[in-house]
């Protein structure tokens, strides 16, 4: 879509993703999902769970969703830092009207993303998504009608926002019973300041083991030369594969083995590539990247590391 990707709307805070997106998100999701209860003969408000990760801009878009779901006349399930999988479970667990969860992953540490999440905690229907770009966009078709602006909840219809640690602490204790016992095994954490960085401790622990956790750290900052060979042989590769011109974003700089392995090979240009792990759960379930889009992924692949071997 224009503004959802595989891992929903992402962009730099305040730049291509704004606190006026947020709202206009929380506006539909909170106006949207009240109205198809209301259709089915349910007047309860629709209930909506939050998360977020640690980033700065994080509060910004947090504030700004919120409002415009309360705004709508939806209650609001704050579980504040917590992961994509806690939001994904609540979401299903609790039987929300869906999940938002406010983070970019590894993105650079000035974007930021919101990820939309069904009632099943999986990647929103596209239908739905489409809808709210329209929203975004100036114009909704929805229902039967066109809207430019959705009707406000008034008086006693205005939401409720309600503070959810007790979701957070559901989805501990579910990971703790599917964890083994770990009496006497020493474990050190550094968690990155992600969104795990408070339940982490707490599951291990759980489980028996001594956990220690890595002090705060800015860690060791690392950027590609957007000139160098390798660059401009991806660029290439991405052009013919996909038959349109390449852009740069600032992503990775959190894998944390990039800086190390720059460190062993100063004069090496590093390339990282690779499938996640279906079990990792690092997204929600159905998270996934099209057919095509891997078919051209693979060209381009390949087109590189010919371009790479004939140097």
């Amino acid at each position: 879509g224009k503004y959802f990707g595989t891992d929903g709307f992402r962009g730099e805070a305040n730049v291509t993703l704004t606190a006026d997106h947020a709202f206009r998100i929380g506006r539909f999701l909170g106006w949207y999902y009240g109205e198809l209860k209301k259709r089915k003969g349910d007047s309860t408000p629709a209930r909506i769970v939050v998360g977020k990760d640690t980033r700065r801009p994080g509060y910004m878009l947090e504030y700004s969703l919120v409002g415009g779901i309360v705004a709508s006349g939806a209650d609001v399930y704050m579980l504040h830092v917590a992961t994509t999988p806690c939001v994904a479970f609540s979401a299903k667990k609790d039987a929300f009207e869906c999940g938002v969860m406010i983070s970019a992953s590894h993105n650079a540490y000035y974007d930021n993303g919101i990820k939309l999440l069904n009632t099943n905690g999986e990647k929103m229907e596209t239908a739905v998504l489409d809808l709210i770009e329209d929203y975004l966009d100036g114009s909704v078709y929805v229902f039967g009608d066109e809207y430019t602006e959705l009707p406000l909840a008034g008086r006693d219809r205005i939401g409720y926002v309600i503070d959810y640690a007790n979701g957070r602490e559901r989805y501990m204790e579910r990971l703790i019973s599917l964890g083994v016992p770990l009496d006497g095994y020493k474990i050190g954490l550094d968690c990155a300041n992600g969104s795990a960085w408070k339940m982490a401790k707490i599951v291990f622990e759980a489980l028996g083991a001594e956990v220690h956790v890595t002090p705060l750290d800015e860690g060791m900052g690392w950027a590609m030369d957007p000139q160098c060979e390798a660059t401009r042989d991806a660029e290439e590769a991405l052009r013919e594969a996909f038959g349109v011109d390449p852009v740069n974003k600032g992503e990775g700089g959190s894998i944390p083995f990039i800086p190390e392995l720059q460190r062993i090979f100063p004069h090496a240009q590093v390339l990282v590539t690779g499938p996640e792990d279906p079990q990792s759960n690092a997204h929600s379930p159905n998270e996934s990247v099209s057919v095509s889009g891997l078919r051209n992924d693979v060209v381009a692949e390949a087109l590189l590391l010919d371009k790479l071997n004939h140097r």
